[in-house]
């Protein structure tokens, strides 16, 4: 798909499709693009971009319109709008921003360099570990952290429980980033012990009964 301006809308128009370039025309208006292969992102114009933006009225329209620009882009352009989003959830529309400058200026070549695991930030660069490449960085997917280059999922990796280092004992589990004795264990002074401790040293459930989160039940 082709872009033209967007005073062309709803005019009807033809396409002189060339070996290596599409020219349109439209009730006067022209425009020429790269061609591309099936498949491909829509192929769009910084100055097509640029007035349908400036069409918009309304910071949140304006906003929304960026995001709907990136969006067409392909599923690596919803990773990158999305994921960052969810890290620091009050810088959106700073990120959104940033994400729409560097599209205007580079095209969508630069868009994909901040979401190519092979190639991020710049060609070459390839992100290890199961890092994901966010904003032309690489990064540990939501929930992990990097600890000493070995990536571990912070809130149950019991060798990095909430913290870089923060190791549970042997006979702890990590839960939601916090060491923990597993299910039907409670702690009895630093040790995981069954229903005969439950909820607290030399507690016993009676007979017939489990223990559960601490109680007898």
């Amino acid at each position: 798909m082709y872009t033209m301006p967007p005073r062309a809308a709803n005019r009807a128009g033809t396409a002189f499709v060339y070996e290596d370039r599409v020219r349109m025309v439209a009730g006067g208006h022209e425009a020429e693009h790269a061609r591309g292969k099936p498949g491909d992102a829509r192929a769009s114009l910084p100055v097509h971009r640029a007035e349908k933006l400036a069409a918009v009225h309304g910071a949140r329209a304006k906003l929304y319109e960026m995001r709907q620009q990136l969006l067409g882009l392909g599923p690596d352009a919803l990773t990158l709008l999305t994921a960052p989003l969810h890290r620091a959830p009050t810088r959106g529309t700073e990120h959104t921003e940033r994400l729409y400058a560097l599209y205007q200026q580079h095209g969508e070549r630069g868009v994909s360099l901040l979401t190519d695991v092979n190639h991020c930030g710049r060609c070459g660069n390839a992100c290890a570990g199961g890092a994901l490449c966010l904003a032309g960085a690489c990064a540990c997917p939501l929930g992990t952290a990097s600890c000493g280059g070995a990536r571990g999922v912070t809130s149950t990796n019991a060798q990095a429980c909430g913290a870089c280092g923060r190791a549970c004992r042997n006979d702890q589990v990590c839960a939601a980033g916090a060491c923990a004795c597993p299910a039907g264990l409670s702690d009895c002074g630093g040790f995981c012990v069954d229903a005969a401790h439950c909820g607290a040293c030399n507690r016993a459930c009676p007979a017939g009964q489990s223990c559960t989160g601490g109680t007898c039940s």
